[in-house]
């Protein structure tokens, strides 16, 4: 008999299967069984070899007739995280500089609308890149750090935001985005509450539920796209800016997230439901949720499939200061958080620095595979990062494959998650555009665009 390969080196956590041939063919018992030298490093059951720990181990296939055998040396190593080399191309500059802006994929174009430009101005204007040109639009009111969702007649709602300069005071007004005819128009119905740093979810019967606020006080409300009005649903037991808002079902969904509606973070992490009570996952005891700006569509991180009933999504957690944080991944399914087994720990150094993420996780559930942007800071002559995410395999039962791309030097760049708006395009490219380096009334106005992922 024989066992091939006779050499295997696997990382830890990876298997392999090994092949044995039993000489003669028509043997009449052809049954063998395996062992390992090193259970501590390798173990084998039905011919599959499994990489343990790191070390050396001989795993020997015998034959039940006979007694004869045959073995496999097989090294286990450390995994370590394959460091990859990206593209990155400099897209046509907006027209205006934004930083929070609301920027989404639609009707084949990418939409920038709102944010605050220069001098720390709120901005009611907008623009589309078509051709490799962006194109002015107008907005009926200025929208500053607000939130937007799309509308199942593909239209998009975007609203609040600050109603003055410098980032002060909170808005009412709603506009409707029609891609068709690139216009903007005053929604009739005024906002329950005036927000900014707020978010939107469309649930599954049109209505659109918001929460969220910016030095006044949060509530949920439901906008009915029936009735067309806003009114309050209910009250949230932690006042939050730019919280994570995911449906949990069809006619469901929680809001959660790590800071107040003044930027102080919490201690405690709670979970509002839209319908039903307030819970603390025991996973937010180690870990918090990681801070999401205006880029956040819940949509663009979901991993599940509602027509199945399967409200999924993956976030990023964090725990440590800001200068020393520990990074992981979680699951929300239908409400219920775990985290994401990984092959390896999430970097934050690399051979340029440090790595600081920011932004969520947006996914293209096509490929299984989630990413999250980061870079070493903001400014001037700045390397960017994205954080492949393969979780197919954490899904049922093993562990998400982790890979880190990287950029050439960017002369001018705002840092992950400063302001700035992100987007995953249909060809796979993560656009990331607008946003400041420490000073909000000097917002940039570069689109950059990473691939080869």
């Amino acid at each position: 008999m024989s066992v091939s390969p006779s050499t295997l080196t696997l990382e830890e956590g990876e298997t392999a299967q090994l092949t044995v041939v039993i000489i003669p063919e028509n043997a009449g018992d052809k049954a063998v069984s395996g062992s390992s030298s090193n259970p501590a490093a390798a173990t084998v059951e039905d011919g599959l070899v499994s990489g343990v720990a790191e070390g050396e181990v001989d795993v020997t296939v015998t034959t039940h007739d006979g007694g004869f055998s045959d073995f496999c040396h097989v090294v286990v190593t450390k995994p370590v995280i394959p460091v990859i080399k990206m593209e990155v191309e400099a897209l046509p500059d907006m027209t205006v500089p934004r930083a929070d802006l609301a920027l989404f994929y639609c009707g084949g174009e990418l939409v920038a609308a709102g944010g605050h430009s220069n001098g720390f101005r709120i901005q009611s204007s907008a623009e589309y890149l078509k051709d490799g040109e962006w194109h002015g639009m107008q907005m009926s009111a200025a929208h500053d750090m607000p939130f937007f969702t799309k509308l199942p007649d593909g239209k998009w709602m975007i609203g609040g935001g600050c109603s003055s300069d410098s980032g002060c005071g909170q808005s009412s007004l709603v506009d409707l985005y029609d891609p068709s005819t690139h216009s903007f128009s005053a929604l009739g119905a005024q906002l329950y509450a005036s927000r900014a740093l707020t978010r939107a979810i469309t649930m599954g019967d049109g209505n659109v539920l918001v929460s969220g606020n910016w030095y006044e006080s949060d509530c949920m409300e439901l906008y009915s796209a029936t009735e067309g009005t806003f009114s309050y649903v209910k009250n949230v037991s932690a006042q939050r800016s730019y919280p994570y808002l995911l449906r949990s079902a069809a006619d469901d969904a929680i809001v959660f997230g790590s800071y107040s509606n003044t930027g102080g973070e919490y201690p405690e992490i709670t979970v509002d439901c839209y319908k039903g009570e307030s819970y603390s996952p025991d996973l937010f005891a180690e870990w918090k949720p990681a801070a999401i700006g205006t880029g956040f569509l819940a949509d663009n991180c979901m991993i599940g499939d509602p027509a199945s009933g399967d409200y999924s999504y993956l976030i990023a957690l964090y725990k440590g200061t800001s200068s020393s944080r520990t990074y992981a991944l979680a699951t929300v399914k239908n409400g219920e958080f775990a985290l994401l087994p990984t092959n390896l720990e999430i970097p934050t150094i690399s051979e340029y620095g440090q790595i600081y993420y920011a932004g969520p996780v947006i996914v293209d559930k096509a490929k299984q595979t989630g990413y999250m942007f980061g870079s070493t800071g903001g400014g001037s002559s700045v390397i960017c990062f994205v954080l492949k995410i393969e979780y197919a395999a954490a899904l049922s039962g093993g562990k998400a494959k982790l890979s880190l791309y990287y950029s050439d030097r960017i002369d001018i760049f705002p840092g992950a998650g400063n302001s700035s708006g992100i987007v995953l395009m249909p060809d796979g490219r993560i656009l990331v555009a607008g946003g400041i380096y420490n000073s909000n009334y000097s917002p940039y106005s570069c689109v950059y665009a990473f691939k080869q992922f």
